[in-house]
């Protein structure tokens, strides 16, 4: 903001009309003005005009501050926070040159204006919303005498800072007097906007600048910006700071694509009726799709016997009907199907039983993934082959590599069918990197006295992503961390059985060309086909600068791939370089955050410049030994951070039980008195009791039932609960009181929502989103993909895909629609309050203690929700503690290669 000053015998007259917050303290405020005491008074926009004409204000809703020093007079402060500031109270100042009172004004977008920018945009609102302006047009041109200096700020909309921005950065503004040389540090160039004639910013330091107008739309990427008549604020970014450049070798690939457009889109239902309406347009001659996944599943979740249809309630949008459906029109389909099974010449010569028993479990745990009850997905499978492979016992039959993969590969059943329809169709695509490529592997590799050598491969292609060409021979694409797999089907409201939130986005535009370069890359590798050739080039289709930015690993010695010989790194170093350029906040949504040293370095780095840190997890981590790992990573983030941090997951609305063989399971009645202090609670009727855990409300309180205790009368019975946090008993949002004999028990399931993005959005202008987990596995080993963008116009573009995620999933998140939080959550630092509102009140996200789970150990940990997976390795292995961790994390579960710059750590110490 800029204050204006008042001085002398004046009032100043408040037109905003209530207030919001008022505050106090000492301390200097100004630079030439010693410290005193002052008031600061916050007033909120509302009544500010009327409806129509903040409709019209493009930077959102303003909100005006009134600084008062002792020397100033009002009646507006009284110290209570709701004072309500009438029409027609003054502020009155003393008499004298020295200023007593400041008055000031921001929008919600953040970006700095002077007086005379935010009182001419006002003015023009209400004349565009077609309002009686009143005596504002006077009031504004007089703000507007004050000067009108051409300014220019950085990509928050402040004015650059040294010594965060140092050496400060060079600029050229071009009037018709001539080309001036500009090194703006409080935004104001000092060159004031002519009366006439055109006026050109060139961004002299940047080595990729981008330059957007604040007060109108557009902009210029790599070339100077010419300033829109009568505007006289820009934006300046250079994409240098924020995309890294491609990995020494990688071909075929640009380093990043302008003119592109990145749509995101949240969750499974809204991203397949994407797909399929794009898959059917493709239909027939001269159309084509690409699909590229670490799991195609057409069995239905619960039902083995049923194919799951794409979009819910259409039985022809099921996988297979869609792609015979392609087929049979002439059009050509084709599916590169990640291999989880190789195995060295064919043979177990090491134990084939050990092998056998691995890949069985493998296979009977597998759909568990789904809801949390087994956190195993991308790495997850690298840990059960090391949980089995330890396994001290051996069952007595023989098994071929056919039949392991019979039971071990979720995609065998998919891919059988496709090829009836046409043997070309899919391809296995194992992954190439073997134990040897990865820096922390000392062998030989043995795991409880069992050496395991018929295994070497521990990664796999992660990638999601789908490439198509419709008959009218337009290109279209997705990315993200979306499968086509049963598990994945749920909407933004997640009312689904087993609630899951992902991301998924969107391409068009020139970006296309790397995305469907990569999928021809891995075709040719694979001795596949493509469904269509590599266009030379993509029309444009936006205002998105985007990088499809990739993972591949590093070989020990050679060549790895011959599209990406010495690995890719890309998606690890340009989050890296958008975490180093935040000035505001990072948001990161994460399904496992065991993020390596170099990354969690650079996050609480960010501590120095930025505001906020928010990250959205799963609510337990399902890695062996990651529960370690991530907790350490969160105390040292906390440490940085303090109370700018935010952690917690995402927990959704209550669940009736399944009634089962009971019409009424559930349903129960207090059997006796309890006060607020009651630990145990004694129900009836028995039947009606499911075996805990379980949640359950009383007379509208929400507990947590952790035992159940059989009593002296068969119709009651005792449940021990916990009703909320020791620390803080307000965290479910539910009142704990005494309750009266009779009172309504309803047992309820209160899931976790499975959260498998992989997201990172950096001051509502870098967007990160893919399949890649942010560990070294994500960053340095297995095959992922990302798409990375920012927006050529900055923050003035309506699309810019950064702020238009994030707020739909603040929306999604915290229990109001997607669509509510566009506007609600535009200023993304004021809406951080609304992540402390509980979960009665219907905010999903919530803190990682929010249910009591125990505090991670130093003991090796199996499991999301329950014990479950604990229970059944304990039988397979007989003593958990046995697992050697220094084998285990750093080959197995968090394995990396030689394109990790710091390849430290035996096991998940930070």
């Amino acid at each position: 903001m800029q204050w204006i000053s008042v001085a002398g015998a004046n009032q100043l007259s408040a037109f905003s009309r209530s207030s919001v917050r008022i505050l106090s303290g000492h301390s200097v405020v100004f630079a030439d003005i010693p410290a005193f005491s002052w008031t600061l008074i916050e007033l909120s926009p509302l009544p500010f005009f009327i409806q129509r004409t903040l409709l019209q204000l493009n930077g959102g809703l303003p909100v005006m501050y009134v600084l008062l020093s002792p020397q100033a007079s009002t009646t507006l402060n009284d110290g209570k926070i709701s004072k309500v500031v009438g029409l027609g109270e003054m502020i009155a100042t003393t008499a004298g040159t020295s200023p007593s009172a400041w008055f000031a004004l921001c929008m919600q977008d953040r970006i700095m204006r002077d007086p005379a920018l935010w009182s001419k945009e006002i003015g023009d609102a209400i004349v565009a919303a077609g309002d009686d302006a009143g005596t504002w047009p006077a009031f504004a041109t007089a703000l507007q005498n004050l000067g009108r200096p051409i300014y220019i700020l950085n990509h928050v909309g402040r004015p650059f800072a040294d010594p965060v921005d140092s050496p400060l950065p060079r600029f050229t503004v071009t009037t018709g007097a001539g080309s001036f040389p500009v090194t703006p540090a409080s935004g104001n160039t000092g060159i004031a906007l002519p009366a006439t004639g055109s006026v050109q910013i060139s961004f002299d330091s940047a080595a990729n600048p981008m330059l957007a107008g604040v007060e109108t739309a557009g902009g210029a990427f790599e070339a100077a910006y010419q300033l829109p008549a009568d505007t006289r604020f820009v934006q300046a970014l250079d994409a240098n700071t924020w995309m890294a450049e491609r990995d020494p070798e990688v071909v075929g690939l640009s380093r990043w694509n302008a003119n592109s457009f990145l749509d995101p889109i949240p969750d499974g239902n809204p991203y397949f009726a994407r797909l399929v309406q794009d898959m059917r347009l493709a239909q027939g001659s001269g159309g084509g799709v690409g699909l590229a996944g670490w799991a195609f599943v057409k069995e239905s979740l619960l039902d083995k016997t049923l194919q799951w249809p794409l979009i819910p309630g259409q039985d022809d949008t099921r996988f297979l009907k869609l792609v015979k459906d392609l087929n049979d029109s002439g059009a050509e389909i084709r599916l590169l199907v990640n291999q989880f099974l190789q195995v060295e010449n064919n043979t177990f010569d090491d134990g084939e039983t050990v092998l056998a028993t691995l890949w069985a479990f493998f296979a009977a745990t597998f759909v568990f993934s789904a809801f949390g009850a087994l956190a195993t997905d991308p790495a997850g499978f690298g840990v059960l082959f090391g949980c089995m492979a330890a396994a001290n016992f051996l069952i007595d039959t023989n098994w071929t590599i056919d039949a392991l993969r019979a039971i071990a590969e979720p995609s065998k059943s998919t891919v059988d069918d496709l090829a009836v329809i046409n043997s070309n169709i899919a391809k296995w695509s194992p992954y190439r990197a073997t134990t040897s490529d990865n820096p922390l592997y000392v062998p030989p590799f043995q795991i409880a006295g069992i050496t395991i050598d018929d295994v070497i491969h521990f990664g796999v292609y992660h990638q999601k992503f789908v490439v198509g060409r419709t008959t009218a021979g337009k290109y279209f694409g997705y990315l993200g961390g979306i499968d086509i797999n049963s598990d994945r089907v749920d909407s933004p409201i997640h009312r689904a059985q087993f609630p899951y939130h992902d991301v998924q986005a969107r391409l068009s535009g020139p970006a296309l060309k790397d995305l469907i370069q990569t999928f021809a890359d891995r075709s040719t590798y694979d001795n596949a086909s493509v469904p269509f050739p590599v266009p030379a080039s993509v029309d444009p289709a936006g205002d998105h600068l985007v990088q499809v930015a990739r993972t591949y690993y590093a070989p020990s010695a050679g060549n790895g791939y011959f599209f990406a010989p010495k690995g890719e790194s890309l998606i690890h170093r340009s989050n890296l370089k958008a975490i180093r350029a935040s000035r505001d906040f990072i948001y990161i949504e994460e399904q496992y955050f065991t993020p390596d040293d170099e990354y969690l370095d650079a996050l609480c780095e960010a501590a120095n410049h930025a505001r906020a840190l928010i990250i959205t997890l799963c609510m337990q981590n399902g890695q062996v030994y990651g529960p370690i790992r991530r907790t350490q990573a969160i105390d040292k983030l906390q440490n940085a951070w303090g109370v700018r941090v935010k952690v917690g997951a995402l927990v959704r609305r209550h669940l009736n039980p399944t009634p089962a063989n009971f019409v009424n399971l559930g349903r129960c009645v207090l059997a006796e008195d309890i006060d607020a202090n009651a630990l145990s609670i004694l129900v009836s009727p028995t039947s009606h009791v499911p075996d805990p855990p379980f949640w359950l409300f009383v007379g509208g309180e929400l507990m947590q039932a952790t035992a159940k205790t059989a009593t002296g009368d068969p119709n009651q019975v005792t449940l021990a609960v916990n009703r909320g946090p020791v620390l803080s008993r307000t965290t479910w949002g539910s009142k704990v009181d005494s309750r009266s004999k009779g009172s309504p028990v309803m047992c309820v399931n209160v899931p976790h929502i499975y959260v498998h993005a992989k997201l990172m959005i950096v001051d509502d202008i870098f967007l990160s989103v893919g399949s890649a987990n942010m560990n070294r596995r994500g960053h340095f080993h297995d095959g992922e993909i990302n798409a990375i963008a920012v927006p050529q116009n900055l923050k003035r573009d309506p699309l810019n895909p950064a702020r238009v995620l994030r707020c739909k999933l603040w929306g999604e998140h915290l229990g109001l629609t997607p669509e509510m939080g566009l506007s609600l959550f535009a200023d993304p630092l004021s809406a951080l309050p609304y992540f402390d509102r509980p979960w009665l009140v219907g905010n999903r996200w919530q803190p990682l203690n929010w249910a009591g789970e125990p505090t991670d150990t130093e003991e090796p940990n199996f499991t999301a929700s329950d014990s479950m997976m604990s229970n059944l390795l304990t039988l397979a292995i007989g003593s958990l503690t046995q697992l050697d961790r220094s084998t285990f994390w750093p080959v197995l579960v968090d394995p990396t290669s030689f394109s990790d710059p710091n390849p430290t750590s035996a096991g998940p110490e930070v």
